[in-house]
């Protein structure tokens, strides 16, 4: 998965998506720490609201990268 990540953050900066100061390693290592915390810290919570918590995670990463 940490891969994935870096290489889908190494395209999104070669797009111009991303901010072209954006290392797709630390992104990664970011994403997963962070992924890491909400599912660890969510599982008392109900499937559907574990779904939001997630989501919200990954739009607010995916806005952390993004070409300004």
């Amino acid at each position: 998965m940490m891969t994935l990540v870096v290489e889908s953050v190494e395209r999104a900066r070669e797009r111009g998506e991303a901010y072209p100061g954006a290392d797709g390693l630390r992104a990664a290592q970011f994403f997963m720490l962070g992924l890491y915390a909400v599912l660890i810290t969510s599982p008392e919570h109900p499937r559907s609201a574990r779904k939001e918590i997630l989501d919200n995670f990954v739009a607010t990463v995916l806005r952390s990268v993004e070409a300004r």
